[in-house]
């Protein structure tokens, strides 16, 4: 294991056995449950290398979760900020779901994700929403002068919502997961796969 992958792999399990993720709420999407207790339990498994976590330097903003090889990849080496230690929450989010074998849509998986991303970032009490690196509220200006905001925030302000929500001890509806399935849905990232079911394989 490379220095890179070490450091990013010990960022992995303090945010996971932090207080942040001790704090998050359970709830029910599509009848899968997030589990704060299982979420932190995957500090162990990077601990005895079932969960990997490598330092990908070609991934430009972004992180992702390998299914078939159990590897979280991050564009980090270390989280700088409350907006990178929540990206951690959310791919470890996936590994979580994936260890349980779970069967399930790409929309289903990513908007479960982006929720405990969300409440990640609330519980933080230092998450900026003027920060670019957070993509709530970011806007651009197309070729006609117009600004518009960016459909890619559409996952994080419904999932922000239902987050606050939640923390309130409110619990997710119908219209809930409407809307963040359709937040999934438009974001160009998952417009063409959402609907696919994911490759989680289970623990091993």
């Amino acid at each position: 294991m490379s220095i890179s992958d070490s450091m990013a792999a010990a960022a992995t399990v303090g945010v996971l056995a932090g207080s942040g993720v001790a704090q998050m709420k359970y709830f029910t999407f599509e009848g899968h449950t997030f589990s704060p207790i299982y979420l932190a339990g995957l500090a162990d498994d990077i601990k005895y290398d079932y969960l990997k976590v490598k330092k990908d330097s070609t991934r430009d903003g972004s992180s992702g979760y390998d299914a078939y090889t159990n590897t979280i990849y991050l564009n980090f080496t270390a989280p700088a900020n409350a907006a990178q230690r929540a990206m951690i929450v959310h791919e470890a989010t996936h590994a979580m779901f994936d260890f349980q074998g779970r069967k399930m849509d790409i929309a289903t998986s990513e908007s479960i994700s982006y929720i405990a991303q969300c409440m990640h970032a609330r519980l933080s009490g230092a998450f900026d929403l003027s920060d670019p690196d957070s993509r709530l509220g970011s806007w651009y200006e197309d070729d006609y002068g117009d600004w518009h905001e960016s459909i890619r925030d559409g996952v994080f302000k419904t999932g922000w919502r239902i987050a606050e929500k939640l923390l309130a001890g409110g619990s997710i509806n119908g219209a809930d997961v409407n809307d963040m399935r359709n937040a999934v849905s438009a974001h160009p990232y998952y417009a063409s796969t959402y609907a696919q079911k994911t490759n989680f394989n289970g623990y091993r």
